[in-house]
């Protein structure tokens, strides 16, 4: 995992964790942990090598039940595709991921758990985790 995005995914980060201060704790009940997963994408309906980018916001929602939480970064792909339905698995470029801590307004580095691994070696293979950054 890498700690900065050449795309700026990274800085979407920091600017989307602002608007989750108030988040209620309901959301994040389980682990009392706040995950903020943003993942970029090339913008739908242009080349594969274009410099327009989107970006598309997850965090973790733990209600406690037995089928689980899901995680920032299943949430975010999956707010992708719903979102943008003719995406195609090449315009996911790179997804940044960290804790924030909604006290001290600071973001921690935090590594996707195995699952979340297993999503994104299938979006992006082996080499996934040159795709993944923290802050």
């Amino acid at each position: 995992m890498k700690d900065t995005s050449n795309k700026g995914t990274t800085t979407k980060l920091v600017e989307y964790a602002s608007k989750l201060i108030n988040l209620n704790m309901y959301w994040r009940r389980k682990s009392k942990k706040l995950v903020i997963a943003i993942v970029c994408l090339n913008k739908p309906n242009t080349s594969e090598k274009t410099s327009e980018y989107i970006w598309v916001a997850g965090i973790n929602v733990e209600v406690s039940i037995a089928a689980g939480s899901l995680c920032a970064e299943r949430n975010a792909i999956s707010s992708a595709v719903t979102q943008y339905p003719q995406l195609q698995k090449q315009d996911f470029v790179e997804i940044a991921v960290a804790e924030f801590n909604t006290k001290t307004l600071e973001l921690q580095p935090i590594q996707p758990c195995c699952l979340c691994g297993d999503w994104l070696r299938k979006l992006w293979g082996e080499t996934w985790q040159d795709n993944v950054f923290t802050v």
